[in-house]
């Protein structure tokens, strides 16, 4: 599903290069042929690494191309003591 997620909305066929929870539910309907509810879209997209972090933001209605904020050292900014 990586792979599929990584290609773009556009590339299976949706308008907008966005993806939903929905447009995320219809390609693992169409390449696996499971039905996921909206809960289990969001909890595989959440189960993800990095890199899939940014789909999951797009898919619950973040910014599209938001990504976690990052420190230089690759921890989140929440983390550090001031």
């Amino acid at each position: 599903m990586r792979t599929a997620l990584e290609q773009g909305a556009q590339a299976h066929g949706f308008e907008a290069d966005l993806w939903t929870l929905e447009r995320v539910g219809a390609v693992v309907t169409r390449e696996t042929g499971v039905m996921l509810s909206k809960a289990s879209v969001w909890r595989l997209l959440a189960d993800r690494p990095t890199r899939m972090e940014s789909a999951a933001a797009r898919a619950a209605g973040g910014r599209a191309g938001a990504a976690p904020e990052r420190t230089p050292m690759g921890t989140n900014s929440d983390d550090i003591d001031d």
